[in-house]
């Protein structure tokens, strides 16, 4: 992302504030799927659902965290790199309901 956008010397603030978010975001969801791998051979049903809601309400947490983050970091974007930025998130989404479609 930060190739694609052409991150400035000027946005690097912003973009070092978004980067760390993501990245203490993504420890903390690892950390959650690694102790329900470690743990799934003695759960049963009902502590697997439980430990999978544990995992989507930490990505839920982060996402909420995440955007102020990334609102800051893209109104300090230039109009071309909105558009990149834009377009990155489109195909990201279009993949996503693509994978849904295929199942």
């Amino acid at each position: 992302m930060y190739d694609n956008l052409r991150i400035t010397p000027n946005q690097q603030p912003a973009w070092n504030r978004f980067a760390q978010s993501s990245l203490q975001n993504a420890s903390a969801l690892e950390q959650l799927y690694r102790q329900r791998r470690d743990s799934m051979q003695s759960m049963d049903a009902v502590q697997n659902l439980n430990a999978f809601a544990r995992i989507q309400t930490q990505q839920a947490q982060d996402l909420q965290r995440l955007v102020p983050e990334f609102q800051a970091l893209y109104t300090v974007l230039s109009p071309q790199q909105r558009q990149t930025a834009d377009q990155m998130f489109r195909n990201y989404s279009e993949r996503g309901r693509s994978q849904l479609s295929q199942r």
